[in-house]
């Protein structure tokens, strides 16, 4: 399970992060610990915003999971395992290749 960060902590790496990404283009910045009250305002409310969307990926990460986990299993081409559903079987059972049952071309064989 990974955990994340407090969110002065979160703000503070961030914010270094970015600045030495800017100073790498030639950009400069304040220092963290120079920061004024509006600057690390500011800089705590994109950590929140960046907790915000960890959230929701882990949130939406969570609910396609528990969508397919009442599905089997195959290995696709390629060794890659995807979900064995009714538009895989419609693939491999149509009359052409790479066509599922809505007729949809798919850009892969099944």
């Amino acid at each position: 399970m990974t955990t994340m960060p407090g969110l002065l902590p979160l703000a503070r790496h961030y914010y270094e992060t970015r600045r030495e990404v800017l100073a790498a283009s030639g950009a400069q910045t304040t220092p963290w610990y120079r920061l004024t009250a509006d600057e690390l305002a500011v800089a705590v409310t994109e950590a929140r915003i960046i907790l915000e969307a960890v959230r929701r990926a882990n949130q939406e990460h969570a609910v396609l999971l528990d969508g397919i986990s009442d599905r089997p299993f195959s290995v696709g081409t390629h060794g890659a395992v995807t979900a064995y559903d009714e538009t895989t079987r419609a693939c491999e059972q149509s009359a052409e290749p790479g066509v599922t049952r809505s007729g949809f071309r798919r850009t892969t064989r099944c």
